[in-house]
């Protein structure tokens, strides 16, 4: 029997290969569910690391740009004097 591949599965598959592996077999120990806890936590705080990082890029960004701007007025009091 051939099984086809739906983009569900596709989108299980990429945000979790373990999760979408329990899906397919169809674990329902408690053990298993323990690890589903696990795994849900593991992914909320790997989401928080994620934003935070993002947030620190952009600010590392901006000051950057002050930076670079404070820089450029520096040299051009230097030049013009």
């Amino acid at each position: 029997m051939e099984r086809y591949v739906n983009a569900s599965d596709l989108a299980s598959y990429s945000f979790c290969s373990r999760a979408w592996h329990f899906a397919q077999i169809n674990v329902a120990s408690p053990e298993a569910e323990s690890e589903r806890e696990a795994g849900l936590a593991w992914h909320e705080a790997h989401a928080e690391r994620v934003a935070t990082a993002a947030q620190s890029q952009k600010l590392a960004r901006a000051f950057g740009i002050v930076l670079l701007l404070i820089l450029l007025m520096l040299l051009y009091r230097i030049v013009a004097s």
